[in-house]
This record gives structure tokens, sequence and C-alpha cells, in this order.
């Protein structure tokens, strides 16, 4: 049951108690319903009869009641109406204040990447991104999470059509080592470009993932090699992978 608050409608924390109740147990009668939550049969009769006909709930064969597909319509326009980007930003403004590092947001577009979101690091050096800006996905931390993501198949036929130019002398340029390290990308949660794309900078990227499980977008946090070592490299994992995790759950993952 849920915390009784001022102005509280009674009828209606009666029938939201019944959804989330059927939400957990799957299929339940009446008798099941009423008895669990504590409350009148006729009123839960009632309220059940209502749900049925508006397309909330079902009955099955054997009179038990289910969720209907009407509230999977209801969530499927609500995620439609959220804005990621939105939902992001205070994420990465905490990302960026606790690291010292700027972050980035960006998203698939074809065969490259764009920023979408920027949070400058408080320090006064500033990287090489803007929104709008578009990344190559096999040397930034960005690109390869939002490559590595993919089926094989389309990450087999990805690597096959795009170029593998060498930004820097670190970048990868061979498709067998760049597969096999968009596997490691997926394994790990989290993808790292060290002085792929621009001399001296170093990035950690990880996954946004929305309701169905796709990856939509990733989140990095970018600064000098210099202060990159592996030590602080593991601890940005340990801060960048829940927040990617908070903002994917913030618009339905």
């Amino acid at each position: 049951m849920t915390k009784k608050i001022p102005y509280q409608v009674p009828a209606v924390d009666r029938t939201l108690d019944i959804l989330e109740y059927l939400s957990k147990n799957q299929q339940a009668s009446l008798t099941q319903i009423y008895q669990d939550l504590d409350l009148a049969k006729s009123t839960t009769y009632g309220i059940l009869l209502t749900l049925e006909n508006r397309g909330y709930i079902r009955k099955d064969v054997s009179g038990r009641f289910q969720l209907g597909l009407k509230l999977y319509e209801l969530g499927t326009m609500a995620l439609g109406h959220v804005d990621f980007v939105k939902e992001a930003l205070p994420i990465m403004e905490d990302l960026a204040k606790k690291t010292g590092l700027t972050c980035n947001l960006g998203v698939l577009e074809g065969d490259a990447g764009v920023y979408i979101e920027k949070v400058d690091a408080p320090s006064p050096i500033r990287l090489n991104s803007w929104k709008g800006k578009r990344l190559a996905l096999h040397c930034t931390a960005l690109g390869k999470v939002l490559l590595a993501y993919k089926s094989l198949p389309e990450i087999v036929d990805a690597l096959e059509r795009i170029p593998l130019a060498a930004n820097t002398e670190h970048t990868i340029t061979d498709k067998e080592t760049l597969l096999n390290e968009l596997l490691q990308v997926r394994r790990k949660g989290y993808a790292l470009d060290n002085q792929e794309n621009e001399e001296d900078i170093t990035c950690i990227a990880a996954p946004i993932f929305d309701h169905a499980g796709k990856t939509v977008a990733a989140v990095s946090l970018s600064g000098l090699t210099t202060w990159m070592t592996p030590e602080k490299i593991s601890g940005l994992t340990e801060i960048l992978i829940p927040a990617c995790e908070a903002i994917s759950k913030r618009i339905g993952g």
C-alpha cells in the first residue's frame, strides 16, 4: 500500500494500488486482489471492471486479471516525450564537477557520431569539441561505444565502410584489431581513446540505453593524458558507468 499524503484521492489511490499489484504478480483473482490489498470486495470488483472496460487490464480464460496493453501504449507514448539531453545534462554537470574533466554527450548519425551536449571542465583547459561537431567512430571513446553495441553483423559491415584514418600515431587502423577492441568494450561496459583522436588527450565513454535496451547515446569524460593514468581511469569507470545507468533509468532504460 502507498503512504497516505494530504489531498490524496482514495479511489484513485486504490486503483493505482491494484495496477501496481498486478505489475508485481502478473495474474491474480478478484479474491487475491481484495484480500492482499485489504480492500472491500465490491470496491475492488468495481475498479477491476472499469479498468477492464478501458483496456488497462484484461481477464484470462480462468477469470484471473492481468495488465492490459493500454498501459504499454501509454508507457511507449511517455517515453517518446522524454528529452534525454535534458535528462542527461544535470548528471553530466555533476560528472564534470566531480572529476574536473570535460563531459560530452554523443549520438550515432549514419557512419559517424555527433556531439549533442557538452559540459566544460572547471579547469581553464578547453578541449576541441562542440555541440554539432561530428566525430569518428573508430578513434574516439564515444564513437567506439556507439559502434560496439550494435549487432556483430552491423559492426562488421560498418568496419567495411568506415575509413580507418590515422588521426594520430596511436589510432587503430586495422579492422581486426578494432573489432576485437569493440568486443572488449561490450564486455567491460566502457571504451577508451588513448590519444587516438588527438595527441595528449585521453577519453573514456560509456553507453546510455533506452527502454528497449538499445544504445541511444554515450557519455564521455576527456582530459590530458598526463593526468589520465591507468589508476585514474579505473576510478573514473566507477563514476561514469553508474552515471550513465542513472541517465538510462531517467529515459526508461
